[in-house]
């Protein structure tokens, strides 16, 4: 067995090998807006961002083993809804507020493919430079722990966009909607709606599936189409080859 994900620049050939094996993930990658510094400090603007890329797109640069989601819970789970989320289908919006903005990531060479896309598309559709920093991963995660917690960088200081990634800890829709509350210490840029809080709450404590369920959907809309707070952008999915031969038994004690 090779129990890990694959090279992108590998997926696509490997994708028709007879040991070739690939599931989803609970696992969402998103750029996470800046809610406290100019332009996205309006929902506008983080709107009109959102329409102008085309996640089909992005996600092609990664030959199958990530797919494009507008939604924040991933299917699988009470509350996915692909219809949710903000359709990014390339739209132009003139009038956008700076000339320039910048993106705080951590990655392997596919991402920088990822984001020179990103740059082109800004920069066609809204007239806007986007400015690349890359971090070495230890690097990105200090810079994580020191943004959660008493005593966290201020969102002021912080760049206009990050790319992040969440993997779910178990397989329930509050593991990702939680993320985004008042109390989370993984709400990393300090966004905070009472409404919304509410919402994941009441989810939390509905006993039937069904309210749960709608509760879930009304916080989505309003976390990505009301407030457009991130924009998911990739499904991850698992990736193995495994022999064709492998016997798997039970252990004897």
């Amino acid at each position: 067995i090779l129990p890990r994900d694959l090279p992108p620049s590998f997926a696509r050939s490997l994708q028709s090998h007879p040991d070739y094996r690939s599931g989803p993930k609970l696992s969402v990658s998103y750029l996470l807006f800046n809610v406290r510094r100019p332009p996205f400090d309006q929902a506008e603007w983080r709107k009109a961002f959102v329409e102008a890329l085309d996640r089909e797109e992005l996600s092609s640069f990664f030959e199958g083993a990530q797919s494009a989601t507008s939604s924040w819970i991933p299917p699988g789970l009470l509350g996915f809804n692909p219809g949710l989320g903000i359709r990014a289908n390339g739209q132009g919006k003139t009038g956008f507020p700076a000339r320039q903005i910048s993106v705080r990531f951590s990655g392997s060479d596919t991402w920088n493919l990822v984001f020179q896309n990103l740059q082109r598309r800004l920069a066609e559709k809204l007239g806007v430079k986007l400015r690349l920093e890359q971090l070495e991963s230890r690097e990105f995660q200090k810079l994580l722990a020191q943004m959660s917690g008493p005593g966290r960088l201020k969102a002021e200081n912080m760049p206009s966009l990050m790319l992040l990634g969440w993997v779910a800890d178990y397989p329930d829709p509050h593991n990702f909607m939680n993320l985004f509350t008042s109390a989370s210490e993984n709400n990393y840029l300090g966004w905070k709606n009472a409404r919304y809080d509410e919402l994941v709450e009441k989810a939390l404590s509905a006993a039937e599936e069904t309210g749960r369920k709608f509760f879930y959907q009304e916080a989505q809309k309003l976390l990505l189409e009301e407030e457009v707070v991130l924009m998911p952008l990739f499904l991850n999915s698992h990736q193995a080859l495994v022999r064709s031969n492998l016997k798997i038994g039970r252990a004897h004690v």
